[in-house]
């Protein structure tokens, strides 16, 4: 995932998110969900750095597929 792939990713999933909202609340099972979507190569790093909200979890992982 790069870039372009993590924002459409990061779209998709909160459109899914609303279709299924007792998937993804409280917001711990949201981060849950949302990270094992991620490509393998970045979710270890995400997951490692605990975040605890979904703004969290996307900032990170902007950050690694864009640096």
């Amino acid at each position: 995932m790069v870039g372009s792939n993590i924002d459409g990713y990061t779209t998709r999933f909160h459109e899914l998110a609303r279709l299924v909202p007792h998937m993804v609340n409280p917001e711990g099972q949201r981060v849950n969900c949302y990270i094992r979507g991620l490509a393998p190569v970045i979710k270890p790093h995400v997951t490692s750095s605990k975040p605890a909200t979904i703004q969290g979890v996307v900032r990170m992982a902007n950050c690694l597929t864009t640096n």
